[in-house]
């Protein structure tokens, strides 16, 4: 897998299209890919880079891959501003504490979070959290 790597989803009577940015294993998932806003059927890399970022979530791109579901179209460098690894947040279920991750960092938050704290999306590992 390669950074920059750009997929093509295919989903009953819809195309979308998102772009692998990195992976890490301590996050839900491990790849954190973006999802493009473009909905149209294309190939064409650079109208799909320019229809903007709708979303992004953490996925295992190799098992899309495998099962046929993700089409690989190619590879474009991650925009300059997209180049950051975002932070989530996340509660341990035992102690009720809350952690900031970003990357291979994790920050505890405490049991009651900010205003500020609580903008920051939320990832899950354990369930319900």
């Amino acid at each position: 897998m390669t950074i920059g790597n750009i997929f093509k989803i295919n989903i009953e009577k819809e195309v979308r299209y998102f772009q692998y940015f990195y992976s890490d294993s301590n996050y839900l998932g491990g790849d954190l890919i973006w999802i493009f806003n473009l909905n149209e059927d294309t190939e064409n890399l650079n109208e799909i880079l320019n229809s903007g970022y709708s979303f992004y979530f953490y996925t295992t791109v190799e098992t899309g891959v495998k099962l046929k579901k993700w089409k690989l179209l190619g590879n474009l460098e991650i925009p300059e501003e997209m180049k950051s690894h975002l932070p989530f947040r996340w509660r341990d279920i035992e102690t009720g504490i809350w952690y900031k991750l970003q990357y291979d960092k994790k920050t505890p938050l405490g049991t009651t979070l900010t205003n500020e704290q609580l903008k920051i999306p939320i990832v899950s590992f354990q369930f319900p959290v």
